[in-house]
């Protein structure tokens, strides 16, 4: 903390990244200012996991985007996300370096509505440790997530790998007169 002529400066090492909403990351790097990259590791057709969360998805068709997100060259996020087949049937080049939410709902005209979400904090593996260059602990916050259209079709499956050191969960929370 610097202090200037009665005034605090702050040097906020950590970035805010809601979890009770859904946010594209590219709409979260506009209203932040975070000036992040992202670069796409990965995108191939596959399979869905078996199980994820607390579902069974048997023998679901999916896109798996693999997105590194970085801040003044720093590597803070790892996205690894599964697109549904159906409803996502295609993910043309450069939708994952952009924004797949916009995507979808502008070209696609489909209706991201809400998410399931759990967050917990565990030992990496080898290669998500590598790529967020995670100390010798090797532990990451992990925000997995189910997400769906405004009709109820589950169409993605995310798991967000955060560096703990850069990691700040705030959420708003109103108490409910019973």
């Amino acid at each position: 903390m610097a202090k200037s002529k009665g005034s605090v400066v702050l040097d906020i090492q950590k970035f805010t990244f809601p979890i009770s909403g859904i946010t594209s990351f590219k709409e979260l790097n506009k209203s932040l200012n975070m000036h992040a990259k992202t670069t796409v590791l990965k995108q191939a057709n596959t399979l869905a996991p078996k199980r994820f969360m607390d579902i069974n998805i048997d023998n679901q068709q999916a896109i798996f985007v693999e997105r590194l997100r970085t801040i003044d060259d720093l590597p803070v996020v790892l996205d690894q996300d599964y697109l549904l087949s159906p409803p996502v049937s295609s993910l043309p080049a450069g939708v994952a370096e952009n924004s797949i939410y916009e995507y979808l709902e502008k070209e696609l005209h489909l209706e991201v509505s809400y998410a399931t979400k759990a967050i917990t904090v565990e030992k990496a593996a080898d290669d998500i440790a590598e790529k967020l260059q995670l100390d010798d602990d090797k532990f990451v916050v992990i925000v997995r997530s189910l997400s769906y259209l405004d009709d109820t079709t589950l169409f993605q499956l995310t798991s967000s790998y955060h560096r703990p050191d850069k990691f700040k969960f705030i959420d708003f929370a109103r108490r409910k007169k019973i």
